[in-house]
């Protein structure tokens, strides 16, 4: 009931059996001419809260139009209470918290799933590993006294979540592990090698485990059993060895209990600590389960080609739908999934770089919500997108944050009635593709494993975020554009051009040309420098380039007289020279040439080609400058002081200074007007071939794909992983034993048929050798003749009838 906000104040709602002073009122007479907006004998409103349409403990509230559902405390957002607000994993938590190093993070494993969220320890290292850990009610060192029989004294372990919680946590988890130690004093732990052990623990699906931590699972032993390094050499673990009353320091054995699919730890049980009044006691301490990785952010596909798609066929898609998933790209648009039915339809895009789009189709129209970013979507960054319909609303929220909701009116709401195939990556008619990076694809909390496709041997796609450019296709320090379906090769920081930045940009010079690069005002001075230049010559003279400073420091690398490289320079406090002598390097073939100084300009290196670095370390006085002062101009192939005869005669190319690439501006369509050559010069590419990549072979699109649904697990570990294990390792051993057996009877037999037919079966067989060769006479048959007519018997597939298999 509801008072009427329209009516003039008036209720609107549902009454009956009114009393006053005992007396009924006859409501049908009281209604009168008004009882066209009354309807007698029935109550019209609808109980909107009952079947409950609010989640994870949301309260529903109704009006005469509409219900709505109190969130609060839930930990989740939305219409109807569905939309966690929290991370998945640690993982997920990073993205957003990309400085964090450690922090207390509730999170939600299954998204909008059944699942509550519950609180872990992110801890967050350099090398970029996330661990998750989460903690239990026995964190503290705790001593154990006076329970002398195996196993009389029991710690259960309470963990800060569910067991559905941390099932899940280690079935997302790549490893899992639990660090655990045990100090004793006269307290034996599994007694080895004798037994029983004194000590034990139950796995997560409470099977007791005679390991310790840091042995193998299945064989009772500690960490020093395995490398015998034990404080008794003949015992398993340290605290087996033999009780000595005058022993006062603790023994220890301690490790980390693996693999995880017998973790955490559930209970703990000890014994052989005495009576409380003898030298014998322990304590341990168990720290907190450990978890690395998660096969749900490592769910990733990355699609190359437009038309590449997975198919999940038979999805249902009801009443409340949530969708979630992350993506990572370069590309404008595309479509990320789209499903279809007679009536209705599904489709989630990425309009623009800086918006997305929710369609959905109910029979009456499509209707569209938009998500508006005040960022790049298509930064190569990862975002994430959830789309919601339910009978209130359909939304968007893209990194994490609401882009856009429509409301639904009241009988207007129809629920989705589809069970169709689910298209990942393209429309139903493979059109407006996306290419990029997908994961953690969820459909109401239900994970879709994209992986497992891949592993069907998908058309367009690879496993994981995996990106053109990460092959380094581009060449000489060109930067690599990821476009996912190919890349583009930035070369504007180097002294190449071209597809790959390969091509090389050169001049031919004759003794008299000279190319001059004046810095104007923009001087510049260093005491570190990078110079890169190639070339081709036969003559041995002529500067390659020259640095020339406006105080008279210069840096002059040049061909000697003798066809070696001389590096020459002056900053100020002497001349000095260092030749580079591997070879003479006027042989008419391209030689490639860098030169660096380090170390405040007191250490210089060269490198000729492939040989070894040649360096020099200078002494410098505390008072002498090493740095080249107020760069002014480069010249190459002479400076304007060398007359037409002296000058470089050959090719020079892929010449550079710091980031001062002094042909390329040369030959460029509108070169600047503070580089210039003395003459007209030709381009020349110096007789070097630009490197290049083999062909790529552009597959054929062979026929879709459909993964079944619901789509296998992520993670074939679960809570029956222990009894699975089990059931395989007592079928394992029982057909060994069966094995073993057979072997030994069937050996058994075989000497006693040997034994006692040796004699008589050799007479025998020499008679009927004897008896073959007198019927072979008699009908004139030979071997020869014989292999001949059975070459050309046809093969019998199945025995003749009448005839013995052995």
């Amino acid at each position: 009931m509801e008072k009427d906000r329209d009516h003039d104040g008036g209720f609107r709602g549902c009454l009956r059996n009114i009393l006053t002073e005992g007396i009924m009122w006859d409501l049908q007479r009281l209604a009168g001419e008004r009882s066209s907006f009354v309807v007698l004998n029935e109550c019209r409103m609808r109980d909107a809260c009952t079947p409950d349409p609010c989640r994870h403990g949301g309260r529903c509230h109704q009006t005469w139009e509409q219900f709505h559902c109190d969130c609060t405390g839930t930990g989740y957002g939305g219409a109807v209470c569905k939309a966690s607000s929290h991370p998945l994993s640690c993982e997920d938590y990073r993205r957003y918290h990309p400085q964090s190093r450690e922090a207390l993070v509730s999170i939600d494993v299954d998204g909008s799933g059944f699942l509550p969220p519950f609180y872990v320890n992110c801890v967050f290292h350099s090398d970029r590993r996330t661990e998750t850990h989460l903690h239990h009610d026995t964190m503290e060192e705790t001593a154990v006294d006076g329970f002398q029989l195996p196993g009389s004294y029991v710690q259960r372990i309470n963990y800060n979540a569910s067991w559905n919680h941390i099932t899940a946590l280690v079935n997302q988890s790549h490893v899992c592990r639990q660090h655990m130690k045990y100090s004793c004093l006269n307290a034996k732990l599994l007694n080895t090698p004798r037994g029983p052990p004194y000590g034990f623990w139950l796995s997560r699906a409470s099977r007791q485990m005679v390991n310790w931590a840091g042995g193998l699972p299945g064989i009772p032993i500690c960490a020093c059993g395995l490398t015998e390094s034990c404080y008794d050499r003949t015992r398993g673990c340290n605290c087996d060895a033999d009780d000595d009353p005058l022993r006062q320091e603790y023994l220890v054995d301690e490790g980390w209990f693996e693999p995880k699919d017998f973790l955490p730890v559930r209970q703990l049980a000890f014994g052989d600590t005495g009576s409380g009044t003898d030298n014998k006691r322990s304590k341990y301490h168990l720290g907190p389960l450990i978890c690395e990785g998660n096969h749900l952010m490592d769910n990733i596909v990355t699609f190359w080609r437009q038309d590449a798609t997975v198919v999940f066929p038979q999805v249902r898609l009801g009443e409340d739908v949530d969708i979630y998933f992350q993506f990572k790209t370069t590309v404008e648009s595309g479509t990320f999934l789209h499903a279809k039915g007679q009536q209705d339809a599904v489709r989630i895009s990425l309009l623009s770089p800086t918006e997305v789009q929710f369609m959905y189709e109910t029979g009456n129209g499509p209707k569209t919500v938009n998500a508006q970013s005040s960022n790049y979507l298509n930064d190569n960054q990862w975002h994430s997108v959830l789309v919601e319909r339910n009978r209130l609303e359909a939304r968007i929220r893209v990194d994490g944050s609401l882009g856009g909701e429509l409301k639904t009116m009241g009988d207007v709401y129809r629920p989705f009635e589809m069970f169709v195939e689910l298209m990942v990556g393209a429309d139903v008619d493979l059109s407006g593709g996306y290419v990029g990076c997908l994961r953690t694809l969820m459909v109401n909390g239900v994970s879709f494993n994209l992986r497992h496709f891949v592993q069907l041997g998908a058309y367009g796609m690879v496993g994981g975020c995996v990106g053109r450019c990460d092959s380094s296709p581009c060449f000489n320090g060109g930067v690599c554009r990821e476009r996912y379906d190919q890349y583009d090769c930035d070369c504007r920081f180097t002294a190449f051009r071209g597809p790959l930045c390969s091509d090389e940009i050169g001049a031919h010079f004759r003794p008299e040309d000279s190319v001059l690069y004046d810095l104007q005002e923009n001087q510049i001075s260093t005491v570190a420098e990078k110079i890169h230049v190639g070339f081709v010559t036969t003559e041995k003279r002529g500067i390659l380039m020259q640095v020339t400073g406006a105080s008279g420091d210069y840096l002059t690398v040049e061909i000697s007289n003798a066809g070696t490289i001389r590096v020459a320079f002056d900053l100020g406090f002497e001349r000095q020279e260092l030749y580079e002598e591997s070879q003479d390097y006027t042989d008419g073939q391209f030689h490639d040439v860098r030169i660096w100084r380090t170390n405040g300009g007191r250490k210089l290196s060269i490198q000729v080609d492939d040989y070894d670095v040649l360096t020099e370390t200078y002494t410098i006085e505390t008072k002498q400058d090493s740095q080249l002062n107020s760069i002014r101009t480069i010249y190459l192939g002479r400076n304007y002081s060398m007359n037409g005869r002296e000058g470089f005669l050959g090719c020079l190319s892929r010449v550079s200074f710091e980031d001062y690439f002094i042909l390329k501006l040369l030959f460029q369509q509108n070169p600047p007007s503070n580089v210039k050559s003395n003459r007209r010069l030709r381009e020349d590419w110096c007789n070097v071939e630009p490197a290049t990549h083999p062909p790529e072979v552009v597959p054929q699109r062979p026929d879709i794909i459909r993964v079944p649904y619901p789509p296998p697990p992520l993670e074939a570990g679960s809570q029956s992983a222990n009894s699975d294990y089990e059931i395989f390792m007592a079928v394992l051993l029982g057909v060994l034993v069966i094995v073993i057996v057979a072997g030994g009877l069937l050996a058994a037999r075989l000497h006693r048929k040997r034994s006692g037919r040796s004699h008589r079966q050799d007479r025998e067989d020499q008679e009927e050798d004897e008896a073959e060769e007198v019927r072979r006479a008699s009908t004139g048959l030979t071997d020869q003749t014989l292999l001949a007519t059975a070459a050309s018997m046809p093969l019998l597939d199945e025995p003749v009838e009448g005839s013995t298999d052995f």
